[in-house]
C-alpha cells in the first residue's frame, strides 16, 4: 500500500512537471518580463520572475475594482445633492463617476417637480475633492483618456463635438452644446484636424471647466433663464436639501464600464472615493494612496507595492505578477465584469478569456481568467519592454493551445 501511494505521488509530480514544461516550450523571456499561469486550484503551471515589481499600467484597474467591491456592495449607488437657499440653486458633488446627460435628464425632471421658480443663480460646491487635485501621470492633451477628475462632473468630464462646414455642433443629441465646450474646441490647434464631421471627444482639461460645463448643461436642460454661475463655492449653512440624486448605474455597472473601456476617469473617481470616511476631507490622491497601501498590507501583507492612482496612468505604480494574481483570485466571482475575448484555436477548438490589458509605450500587459476545455486558469503577462504588435494576444492563444493538449506531455511519462 505504501509503495503504491509513493508511486502515485511520483506519477502526479512528474505529470505536473511535464505539463509545466509543455507551456511556452521554446519561448524565451527577458529580465523585463514577468509571467504567471495558475490553474483553478492555485497550482502554478508556469512562472517567470513573478515576484518582480513591474509597471502595471491599466492592470491597476483590477485592483481598484477589487477594493471598491469590498468597500461597497455591487448595488451601491453614487450620489449628487441639490440644495436651495432663497433664489440660489446649489449643487454639491461627491465624485459620481457616471453622471451623464441621461442622468441629468432625471435630475432636471425631479427638480422641475419640486419647482425651480425664482432661481436666479447656480452655485457649484466642488469641495469634496481637494482644490489642487491632479491625476498622477495625466498629460495635458485633449483626448478623453486624460480627462481631469472633479467632485462635480458630467459625461466623464468630456464633450463630444463635430463640425458641419464652419459650424461647431454637439455630436450627442442628448447633450446641448455649451459655451465651455465651444471655448475648448476653439482652443485646439488646428481645430479642423481635430473636430470634423465624424465627431471627436475632448476632455474638459481642468475642474473649473468641469464645473462650468455641468452648470451650463443643467441650465440648458432645465430651461432656467439665468446666466449667473458661481464655481468653487462652499455650501452655506441654512441651505435646504431639495433633492438627492442616486445614480441609476450601480457600482457593478460602473466598474464594468471602466474595465471594458479602460476608462481612466471612472477609475480615478472611484479611487479617490475609496478613502472617504477613513482619512478625512477633502479627498486627494495622497489620502487614497495611503488608504490603499494600508489595506493591501492588512489583506495581503504586501511589502513592495506602489499604487498612486486608480487607473494606472502613472508610471510610478509598481505591482508584481504574483500580486496581480492575488487580485484575480479575489475577483474570481466577478470575472465577467472584464472584457470577454474569444480565442479561435483552429479545427473548431475554442477558448475564451475574461481579461484586462495594460498598455504604455514600452509596456504591454495582459491578465485575467482563461477558460479552456471546461477548465479554468489565471494568467498574468507583464512586458515592460517593446514587443511586436499583437504579441500578448498571440501568447494567450499559445497558452490556450498548450493547455488544450496536455496529453502530449504527460501520457506515457512515468
Amino acid at each position: 500500500m505504501l509503495f503504491a501511494l509513493m508511486l502515485l505521488l511520483v506519477n502526479v509530480s512528474v505529470g505536473a512537471q511535464s505539463l509545466t514544461s509543455k507551456i511556452f516550450a521554446g519561448r524565451e523571456f527577458t529580465q523585463s518580463d514577468a509571467i504567471l499561469v495558475s490553474d483553478a486550484q492555485g497550482q502554478v503551471l508556469f512562472e517567470w520572475r513573478a515576484e518582480q515589481a513591474m509597471v502595471p499600467a491599466s492592470l491597476v484597474k483590477l485592483l481598484t475594482t477589487m477594493i471598491a467591491l469590498e468597500k461597497w456592495q455591487p448595488s451601491y449607488q453614487f450620489k449628487t445633492e441639490f440644495y436651495r437657499l432663497g433664489d440660489q440653486l446649489w449643487v454639491k458633488g461627491y465624485g459620481d463617476p457616471y453622471l451623464t446627460s441621461e442622468e441629468l435628464d432625471v435630475i432636471v425632471q425631479a427638480l422641475s417637480t419640486i419647482g425651480l421658480d425664482g432661481i436666479n443663480s447656480v452655485h457649484i460646491d466642488n469641495s469634496y475633492f481637494t482644490s489642487d487635485i491632479t491625476v498622477p501621470g495625466r498629460s495635458e492633451v485633449s483626448d478623453p483618456y486624460n480627462a481631469p477628475v472633479s467632485a462635480v462632473a458630467i459625461n466623464f468630464n468630456t464633450a463630444t463635438l463635430k463640425k458641419e462646414g464652419d459650424k461647431l455642433l454637439t455630436a450627442e443629441p442628448q447633450t446641448p452644446l455649451t459655451p465651455t465646450a465651444i471655448k475648448l474646441a476653439k482652443s485646439i490647434t488646428p481645430l479642423n484636424s481635430q473636430v470634423t464631421s465624424k465627431s471627436v471627444r475632448i476632455n474638459l482639461r481642468d475642474k473649473t471647466n468641469a464645473q462650468s460645463h455641468f452648470a451650463e448643461l443643467l441650465i440648458a436642460k432645465s430651461a432656467l433663464k439665468i446666466s449667473d454661475v458661481y464655481l468653487d463655492q462652499n455650501l452655506p449653512n441654512g441651505a435646504q436639501l431639495i433633492y438627492q440624486h442616486k445614480n441609476s448605474k450601480r457600482l457593478q455597472s460602473v466598474l464594468n464600464a471602466t474595465l471594458l473601456y479602460s476608462n481612466n476617469f471612472i477609475a480615478n473617481q472611484v479611487f479617490l472615493k475609496l478613502a472617504e470616511l477613513n482619512n478625512g476631507l477633502p479627498l486627494s490622491f495622497a489620502l487614497s494612496e495611503s488608504y490603499v497601501s494600508d489595506l493591501l498590507q492588512q489583506k495581503f501583507a504586501w511589502q513592495a507595492a506602489t499604487v498612486v492612482d486608480g487607473s494606472g496612468l502613472s508610471r510610478d505604480n509598481r505591482l508584481s505578477a504574483n500580486q496581480i494574481d492575488e487580485v484575480l483570485q479575489e475577483l474570481y466571482p466577478h470575472q465577467k465584469l472584464l472584457k470577454k475575448y474569444d480565442l479561435n484555436l483552429g479545427a473548431a477548438k475554442k477558448a475564451h478569456a475574461y481579461a484586462k490589458t495594460g498598455t504604455f509605450s514600452d509596456v504591454s500587459n495582459y491578465a485575467g481568467f482563461l477558460h479552456v476545455a471546461n477548465q479554468e486558469y489565471r494568467f498574468v503577462f507583464m512586458f515592460n519592454r517593446k514587443v511586436p504588435y499583437g504579441y500578448r494576444e498571440q501568447l494567450l492563444k499559445t497558452l490556450a493551445s498548450d493547455l488544450l493538449n496536455p496529453q502530449e506531455s504527460v501520457v506515457g511519462q512515468r
